[in-house]
């Protein structure tokens, strides 16, 4: 609990019920347009599996699992899950999912050796688990960073709804995200452990990707551990780097410090999975039924991750602690001192919301809750301008009720919108640029 951040000046911009009307709205949003963006499938996942299958994950090899007997089943020993890596990889192929196409679901997991109990971490944890099937062509730094981009617009894309529809408040997310290199981070920061060379540079850039997670760096660490039988992060990737894997993190000023809001990469072929038991020194779990399967040939090439849901709807909520988007078990003398006088939020001192610098024209209220995302956080910055890209979802051609005209067209991913003055009035819907 030492990692604990309270901040007297905070107050909760929802109240209780709000705030979980909020986390159902950033959850369907988020992975409905993760979905489309991905090509990806809903699936049911389980909760707990058989132990000694090999198919759930280690995560750095030393967390005990929550673990039970089923009666039923001669006493059988089942452990609770810790991600669906491995088990996301084998339904690809169970499912018949081909080239470009995936899968997601709803991961819950028990952690019960987490380190530290603080703002962002809990024994709880519940994240969307996605993967979807490879070329082997595809296999590639270049590739994953695409995938990271798509991510990252649907996160563009979520918060921009998420202001507009709850909070008025300005975005925090920077308009692109930056890529780069664990072992470059070390270079840039050698006096500096791994968390701290994250703060620093996500700090500066806002959104960040770092490549390359698990690997031994030049100074003979790790950034951070990774299980040797999922993401590939040994595969040489040019200009003596190497890792096919990473975190997303964004920049959370209300904690001062990064946050981590995925973990993903390309996941490990034959040769990989072998070189990384070795590594790790566990060559013998190549014996275990899911791994026996991967060396025979019997899985797809994929790429996958986890992305946090309750931490994403604590960043886009602008929550202190993840106790305000999810329910789990604290510390007492952590409860206490979270819990506000007046009692308004169970685990919370509870921001003033602040009042908006936006005065909306009356046929505003009026228009879709998606044009109105699209339009709110460009409103402050349209003074004595002509012309603003923006990430945005990809939406219509619209005009506005009084002298002020909007078009909206796509380009290259991108939304482009011009101002000008119009009295007419329409909404279009547009499957290409428009004018």
């Amino acid at each position: 609990m030492s990692n604990l951040v309270l901040n007297g000046e905070y107050r909760a911009l929802l109240g209780l019920r709000d705030t979980e009307r909020g986390i159902k709205y950033i959850k369907d949003f988020f992975q409905d347009n993760l979905a489309k963006e991905l090509n990806l499938q809903r699936v049911s996942a389980p909760l707990f599996l058989r132990k000694g299958s090999g198919i759930n994950d280690d995560l750095n090899g030393v967390e005990a699992k929550a673990a039970f007997k089923i009666k039923d089943d001669s006493y059988s020993d089942a452990e609770c899950l810790f991600s669906l890596a491995k088990w996301k990889r084998m339904v690809l192929a169970d499912y018949g999912f081909g080239q470009g196409e995936g899968l997601y679901t709803d991961m819950n997991a028990i952690r019960p050796d987490e380190e530290c109990l603080d703002n962002l971490h809990s024994a709880y944890v519940d994240q969307w688990d996605w993967e979807r099937v490879l070329g082997e062509q595809e296999r590639t730094l270049e590739f994953l960073k695409v995938i990271v981009r798509k991510i990252y617009d649907v996160l563009k894309r979520t918060e921009a709804v998420v202001d507009a529809k709850y909070l008025h408040v300005e975005p925090m997310l920077p308009e692109e995200i930056t890529f780069i290199h664990s072992e470059d981070l070390l270079e840039m920061y050698p006096d500096l452990d791994a968390r701290e060379r994250e703060n620093r540079i996500t700090k500066e850039r806002g959104a960040v990707f770092v490549i390359g997670i698990g690997g031994e760096l030049a100074d003979k660490t790790v950034h951070d551990g990774r299980a040797p039988d999922y993401d590939d992060w040994t595969t040489p990737t040019g200009g003596g780097r190497a890792g096919l894997n990473g975190d997303i993190l964004l920049w959370y000023p209300l904690l001062d410090r990064a946050m981590e809001i995925s973990s993903m990469g390309i996941r490990v072929d034959r040769e990989a999975m072998l070189r990384q038991l070795e590594i790790r020194g566990v060559p013998e779990r190549k014996e275990m039924a899911w791994h026996r399967r991967l060396l025979d040939g019997g899985l797809p090439l994929s790429v996958g991750g986890g992305i946090g849901q309750s931490r994403l709807c604590m960043y886009f909520l602008r929550k202190l602690h993840v106790g305000e988007v999810h329910a789990s078990v604290w510390p007492e003398e952590m409860a206490q001192r979270c819990r506000p006088a007046d009692k308004v939020s169970p685990c919370s001192t509870v921001l003033r919301r602040p009042q908006s610098a936006l005065v909306w024209p009356t046929p505003y209220c009026e228009y879709p809750y998606f044009l109105r995302a699209c339009l709110h956080p460009m409103l402050p910055r349209m003074k004595g301008k002509s012309r603003i890209q923006f990430s945005a979802p990809r939406l219509l051609s619209v005009s506005l009720l009084g002298n002020m005209r909007v078009t909206i067209y796509l380009t290259l991913g991108k939304i482009e919108v011009s101002f000008g003055r119009s009295s007419a009035s329409c909404i279009r819907a547009a499957n290409g640029p428009m004018n």
